[in-house]
Formats: structure tokens, C-alpha cells, sequence
């Protein structure tokens, strides 16, 4: 899944996972990860926002109609709908 469309599903999941995360923490999720180099790893929201990390995202094989991802640290994955 490209980049640019992955940011607004993630950024939505997030909020729907850490019900509690605050609308700063987020906007530095997405300043940060504008300023990624296209050859930059994408950085896992929850990771970011909570402990501040730049966890790396793997992309996983689709199931059920979904993109799955999934951060190398924390092991969260992120169903991404297909489509």
C-alpha cells in the first residue's frame, strides 16, 4: 500500500485502539512522518505515540480482504482494508 494513503487509515486506527492518545501526539506522529525520506521504514503509530519510538512496520501477506501490518517491536497489527 503506498505511503500517503496508509498515514489517514493508520492515524484513524490509532485513535481507535488508544482511545486516551491526545490530538499533539498525534500530529507528531504525522509531522514525523512527513518528514520520512521514501526510502525511510514507516514508523508504528502506537509505538510512536506512546513511548516514542520509531518502531519499524512490516507489511504482511493480504488476508480477508485486508493488508495486514505489523510493528517489529510491539508485534501490533494493523488491518488495513483493501480497496
Amino acid at each position: 500500500m503506498e505511503a500517503p494513503i496508509l498515514l489517514p487509515v493508520l492515524v484513524k486506527l490509532l485513535r481507535e485502539k488508544h482511545a486516551g492518545v491526545t490530538d499533539e501526539a498525534i500530529n507528531k506522529y504525522i509531522l514525523y512522518w512527513q518528514s520520512l525520506r521514501p526510502h525511510d521504514r514507516l514508523p508504528c503509530p502506537s509505538c510512536y505515540v506512546l513511548h516514542g519510538n520509531a518502531s519499524p512496520l512490516r507489511a504482511l501477506p493480504e488476508k480477508d480482504g485486508s493488508e495486514p501490518i505489523k510493528c517489529e517491536i510491539c508485534k501490533e497489527v494493523f488491518l488495513i482494508p483493501v480497496p
